[in-house]
């Protein structure tokens, strides 16, 4: 009988929170783009059959090209360092 109550609550508690999350494709499709225009950066899911350059939502036109992730900082020494979290 503990076991049951056990388990309805770690189903419970863990349900809601992979219900809420985006699928991993979405997650995937998610990228950060650079309008070439003006320099600015946003947030884009890129759907199926899109091609790049997309449309900027600041230019109005199709300049904005997919960022590179960078996963390198430079140390107030002049060092180059690796980092986890890219920019």
């Amino acid at each position: 009988m503990l076991g049951i109550v056990g388990a309805s609550v770690v189903i419970v508690g863990v349900s809601p929170k992979s219900l809420s999350a985006d699928s991993a494709a979405t997650m995937a499709n998610t990228r950060v783009y650079i309008d070439g225009e003006t320099g600015r950066n946003f947030s884009h899911t890129i759907e199926l059959g899109e091609t790049e350059p997309i449309e900027s939502p600041f230019s109005g036109l199709r300049t904005a090209y997919a960022a590179e992730a960078c996963y390198w900082k430079k140390c107030p020494d002049g060092v180059w360092k690796a980092k986890k979290q890219p920019t």
